[in-house]
């Protein structure tokens, strides 16, 4: 495919992911059929505004994909906090009555509901994502300009649409499950901890499912019967605290998740630095920090970050260890 041609492929996949993106998507809450709102995956009161600096805050995004080509697939960006790590996933009625709990103040980070509701809506982000993804394959697929240059009957596409599919049948296991839990009080489906350490300006939100590299990925998705093993983690940002909450589903665990809980225990600033970096580095994509901790790490460092996430922004592998500190300001 020659450069110009190359570029109009670009321009098409980019407008695909822009309407896709402004697409309106209906509320999570079950049985409602009304509109969602943008909702922050950790609430802007009582959570963001503990980090907010000027209204902004720091995230890592991807580029424009015209300009990857010289300034990588991803970049650290300031981002409005009325747009910080967040998503459309809840009606106005709903995403006030069901995180109520949440974000009425003083809040017992150790309570069960707690736990499971800022889980909950991190379950449904990672929803909204992989549905956000299966409807950009589908356009995709079904562009008569893209199809029109038989290289792009791929069928890793159709191979990827799958498994964000797979993935959307799994997700709704848990959701399922956690509705249960917050429908009937005495339901415990879920097992969480919640470590606190000093204050650090720094959040994220988000569910992952840790594989082994040794495993085919996507022929054990499809042929499994029963949903990936499944960690929540939450790092919420308080006036002189940051509380981690993270938790797996009593029947969907195994070692390496239940080690993984227990890693947030009893760790030193630089332990937690480290363990932080590694979160943010090769688990999850939701999470931001304040622009003065951003400005407060050297340039060499913010670089190696962002080659890191860069060249490993599809490496699923539960085994990736990053070999540097994001947090150290030396």
């Amino acid at each position: 495919m020659d450069k110009k041609a190359d570029k109009e492929r670009l321009k098409v996949i980019a407008g695909i992911q822009k309407n896709v993106d402004s697409k309106k998507w209906k509320c999570l809450h079950p049985g409602c059929k009304d509109d969602a709102i943008n909702s922050h995956l950790l609430q802007r009161n009582g959570i963001l505004n503990n980090i907010v600096e000027n209204g902004h805050l720091i995230e890592i995004k991807a580029n424009d994909m015209f300009k990857m080509e010289e300034m990588g697939r991803l970049s650290f960006k300031s981002v409005g906090v009325k747009n910080a790590i967040s998503f459309p996933l809840f009606c106005n009625k709903h995403d006030t009555e069901v995180f109520k709990t949440v974000e009425t103040y003083p809040i017992d980070f150790e309570d069960y509901r707690v736990q499971l509701l800022f889980s909950y809506r991190s379950l449904c982000a990672e929803l909204r994502k992989k549905e956000n993804a299966v409807e950009t394959f589908k356009r995709i697929l079904n562009s008569n300009i893209l199809n029109s240059n038989p290289s792009h009957k791929n069928s890793a596409l159709e191979v990827s649409k799958k498994g964000f599919e797979t993935g959307i049948l799994d997700i709704n296991v848990f959701k399922t499950a956690m509705e249960n839990d917050l429908q009937f009080t005495e339901a415990q489906s879920f097992v969480f901890k919640t470590f606190i350490y000093d204050e650090m300006k720094v959040c994220a939100s988000a569910v992952f499912s840790p594989l082994d590299p040794e495993i085919n990925i996507l022929k054990k998705s499809f042929e499994k019967k029963e949903p990936l093993n499944t960690v929540y983690i939450n790092i919420i940002p308080q006036k002189g605290q940051l509380i981690i909450i993270t938790g797996y589903h009593k029947d969907f665990k195994d070692k390496w998740i239940t080690d993984f809980l227990d890693s947030w225990a009893n760790l030193d600033k630089t332990a937690l630095q480290n363990r932080l970096t590694n979160l943010i580095a090769t688990k999850v994509e939701s999470w931001c920090m304040a622009v003065s901790l951003f400005d407060s790490i050297p340039k060499i460092t913010r670089e190696k970050f962002a080659q890191y996430w860069d060249m490993n922004m599809s490496n699923v592998h539960s085994t990736q260890e990053v070999d540097f500190n994001l947090f150290d300001e030396s």
